[in-house]
């Protein structure tokens, strides 16, 4: 049976470069080309742009032409370093015999004419794109269920021409979605032990900055809501609510609310989830969870930032804390959970939210968080978000144990205060599960990839996953 799901798109496009700066030009093949200052060479790195990987050796005769070379280099007052290395980048395209076969892949190294000298100082030249993908946590979610012969997705939202052509063919964009520009988001990607200047990561993360004025706007509210009619999703799913908050106040107050009056034009039968991201602003997030857009939605995913900040924006429990030590507590991600679903949901049978579902997920295990008699097939949902957390960051089709460790702690409690319950992972029944009320708790530890190749997009992949495998439970009749 085909399946249409709509994403509302409000992020799409991602550029991605990784730390530091001279793993960009290595992964970007960029050459070194060394400049040999005195016949006692040593290695060294690009005066500018640093870097050492595999120079192709130049050996400078005519007094003339090496003169030029140092002039370039040095100022009168630095001249007393053995040898240099001048990245490729301070050379005009002219200055070599084989560019146009090494930007197409056919050459390893690039040489340099006879006469070439060096003329691009400074640091003004922008970096080649290392690779590029396509971002965005609805837009990631729609290719992870794109991935599925059996469904079709709408995808709302600005879409130019580079985006198009990476998106899955399962993929339906609007015409009126379409633009003549991409917007961009530069993904600064680092492994756990790398270092920038004095600082060492502790664990593999990212770095994003956004250049994304129409998804920070909102701007396709209004194709979102023209499509509802004509596609007839099985699932809607909204992210991006994060970009407004720099906008200003009074922009995301009218378009929030705007959005609320969308979000109830989906056919109640219709589940709706909602995606989070990072945000900074106390007022804006609790705007989201309190009176605009978190009541209405069946469905939460978010990660351990996320799911703290809601807690600190809304008064919830552990709201003192200001970040996590190390892997958060499961007892304390346990109450707030709970809190999300008394307060904001639908675990009051009275309530008249429709939130039942929330699908936590952090480093080392994930939670799906559901009221009783809304939602089944829990294990498989929070089991399958779990395996491709670990597939996906290592880059492979499939888990290999060789290349996971397992971080979860195996002994917990239901609750961080009294009274609570003791529980335990059992290996040969990895999902544990506990009720609090009538909330239902499901906890599956994650795999973790020991070198991962990409952070980026584990969440979306996470929640795409678990809501192929949810089931939502058919309302009552009234």
């Amino acid at each position: 049976m085909e399946r249409n799901f709509l994403i509302w798109v409000l992020r799409h496009f991602c550029r991605k470069s990784a730390l530091p700066y001279s793993r960009a030009l290595r992964a970007q093949q960029t050459s070194l080309i060394r400049a040999r200052a005195s016949p006692n060479v040593t290695k060294g790195a690009c005066f500018w742009l640093p870097g050492q990987d595999n120079p192709a050796q130049i050996t400078k005769r005519e007094t003339a032409l090496r003169d030029q070379w140092m002039e370039f280099i040095f100022t009168e007052h630095q001249r007393s370093c053995a040898s240099v290395f001048v990245c490729s980048l301070h050379f005009e395209d002219a200055c070599f015999t084989n560019k146009a076969q090494f930007d197409d892949g056919f050459a390893y190294r690039l040489f340099l004419k006879d006469n070439a000298i060096p003329t691009k100082k400074g640091h003004d030249r922008v970096l080649e794109p290392q690779a590029l993908y396509v971002g965005g946590n609805a837009a990631l979610i729609g290719q992870k269920l794109a991935s599925n012969p059996e469904l079709v997705v709408l995808l709302c939202g600005p879409v130019g021409p580079k985006l198009h052509d990476m998106l899955d063919e399962q993929i339906v964009v609007p015409p009126e979605s379409l633009q003549e520009t991409d917007e961009f988001h530069l993904i600064l990607e680092y492994k756990s032990g790398e270092q920038w200047g004095s600082a060492r990561a502790p664990q593999a993360n990212r770095f994003i900055l956004s250049h994304d004025v129409s998804n920070g706007e909102m701007s396709t509210l209004e194709t979102f809501v023209a499509s509802l009619e004509d596609f007839q999703p099985d699932l809607v799913v909204l992210s991006g609510l994060h970009m407004m908050e720099g906008m200003g106040r009074d922009l995301w107050e009218e378009r929030l609310k705007e959005a609320v009056v969308a979000i109830s034009d989906v056919r109640n039968e219709v589940p709706i989830h909602l995606e989070l991201a990072s945000m900074t602003d106390r007022d804006y997030m609790n705007r989201i969870l309190q009176e605009q857009v978190m009541p209405i939605v069946n469905s939460v995913g978010l990660n351990e930032q996320e799911l703290l900040f809601l807690a600190q924006s809304g008064g919830g429990p552990h709201a003192d804390l200001t970040s996590w030590d190390g892997i958060p507590d499961v007892g304390r991600v346990s109450d707030i959970l709970l809190w999300i679903l008394e307060q904001h949901g639908r675990a009051d049978p009275q309530s008249e939210a429709d939130l039942t579902r929330i699908h936590f997920h952090t480093l080392a295990y994930h939670i799906l968080a559901t009221v009783d008699g809304h939602w089944g097939n829990q294990e498989a949902a929070v089991s399958a978000g779990a395996r491709v957390a670990s597939s996906q960051a290592c880059g492979l089709q499939d888990v290999d144990i060789t290349k996971v460790i397992l971080k979860a702690p195996l002994t917990f409690h239901s609750s961080f205060s009294e009274p609570r319950e003791s529980l335990a992972v059992d290996p040969s029944r990895p999902v544990t599960v506990w009720s609090r009320g009538n909330v239902s708790f499901h906890l599956t530890p994650v795999l973790v990839c020991k070198h991962p190749l990409r952070t980026v997009g584990l969440g979306d992949a996470i929640s795409a996953e678990g809501l192929v495998f949810s089931e939502l439970m058919p309302r009552p009749e009234l």
